[in-house]
């Protein structure tokens, strides 16, 4: 009896600590694997190749002289 009353406790809470769902604001599956849209998921026609990069750019901003420097790794 002492397992059974522990577990129905434990899901009691369990449920009461759950996010409700609000369907006025869908989740976010902008990046699922589903999602046709994202341009991961597809390529927009045969034989078109793109390039994934991350930059690292570490720039200098001179608002008096109007110049922007910097170096890209």
């Amino acid at each position: 009896m002492r397992p059974l009353t522990l577990l129905l406790f434990l899901m009691a809470v369990g449920t009461l600590l759950a996010q409700p769902f609000d369907p006025t604001r869908p989740p976010n599956t902008y990046r699922n694997a589903d999602n046709p849209h994202y341009w991961k998921n597809r390529a927009p026609y045969p034989g078109y190749w793109q390039q994934d990069v991350h930059y690292l750019l570490k720039a200098r901003l001179d608002d008096a002289e109007d110049l922007v420097a910097g170096e890209a790794t």
